[in-house]
């Protein structure tokens, strides 16, 4: 279930008292200071839970200065124990501040805030942001909270290395949370997927890889090797050695990793290229491709072969899907506006 809350619901004068609550209610018990007379003030949130992760997008934007406070007296009142993860997604930077540690954020970067200790973010007047807030009880990180605390209000760089996958990850739930929302199992999989991303990454930030349960590195490098494949899935020669190859394991490991999974690495590949095929076909940027040109795209290059497995797997041939969603005009020439 998605949840979404928007100030555009309440009249101007009760939207900052409104997010305010709001903010409280979603997140964890805080103080959130904006200027009262800040008549252009906007926020929205949108959430749903993954499992036992609460995940939301957050975009607001403030002509005066914004800040939430999480002080010892609340956190007495709250008895959450969780972690806070903040994830930069665009507009003004935002300042984590914890246990007398600092830190800014460019766009992709993350950190992560202890709820059980006093906390402060705060972005400058005329902020505008949009960022993902992830909270999750601290025992699902697989990592001793005595390690964890030197990391708390620290930059996690989102453009490389494990930070960039975790950014990318989190980001990339982000795109589907309204069009596409993820419920029941598939949630407590992703969430079980972010977390391992997190417990490696962490860990890497901090050189206690060894502390990180096995589990938590085999599911993270399963992560990997989607996320690799998903960014191959034009290259019509991609394989379990050529992926196997890239993430410096063998062959035989690969398999081994995906025979929980239920299915194959080739198996998977060919999910993954059929989907893509299918979004294509209906979307209206691309009515005027043929058929064959986009099974080609993504790596398909024998167009009877396409077609016999696109009927096989959705019951349906490429272009009668196409036409029941476009209608006959699905292939007439797409004419520009004179």
């Amino acid at each position: 279930m998605v949840d979404r809350v928007c100030t555009d619901d309440v009249a101007p004068g009760e939207r900052i008292d409104y997010w305010q609550h709001m903010v409280s209610e979603n997140f964890v018990r805080c103080t959130t200071r904006i200027d009262q007379k800040d008549d252009s003030f906007w926020g929205r949130v949108v959430s749903t839970n993954l499992g036992a992760v609460h995940y939301s997008l957050v975009e607001y934007s403030a002509s005066g200065s914004y800040e939430i406070f999480r002080s010892a007296r609340q956190i007495r009142q709250d008895e959450t124990d969780e972690y806070l993860l903040e994830l930069q997604m665009g507009g003004s930077a935002v300042v984590l501040n914890q246990d007398g540690r600092q830190a800014d954020f460019d766009n992709g970067d993350f950190g992560l805030l202890d709820v059980t200790r006093p906390s402060h973010l705060v972005c400058a007047p005329q902020s505008s942001v949009r960022a993902v807030t992830v909270t999750f009880p601290r025992h699902l990180l697989p990592i001793r909270v005595d390690n964890v605390r030197p990391l708390t209000a620290v930059r996690i760089p989102g453009k490389h290395g494990m930070g960039q996958l975790v950014s990318n990850f989190l980001v990339g739930l982000s795109d589907s949370l309204e069009s596409d929302p993820v419920e029941g199992s598939d949630g407590v999989r992703l969430s079980t997927a972010l977390l391992d991303l997190l417990a490696v990454a962490f860990a890497r930030q901090l050189e206690r890889e060894s502390d990180v349960p096995p589990e938590s590195h085999r599911g993270a490098l399963l992560t990997r090797i989607y996320a690799f494949i998903d960014e191959q899935l034009d290259d019509p020669d991609l394989s379990p050695q050529q992926i196997a190859s890239a993430h410096h394991i063998s062959t035989r490991y690969l398999h081994k990793l995906f025979e929980p999974e239920e299915t194959t690495v080739v198996e998977w590949i060919r999910t993954r290229r059929l989907e893509q095929c299918r979004r294509h076909l209906v979307d209206p940027g691309q009515r005027s491709q043929p058929v064959s040109v986009i099974a080609a795209r993504w790596g398909f290059r024998d167009p009877s072969y396409f077609s016999r497995l696109f009927r096989a797997t959705y019951g349906i041939p490429p272009r009668e899907y196409r036409i029941l969603h476009f209608g006959p005009e699905a292939f007439r020439p797409v004419t520009s506006m004179p």
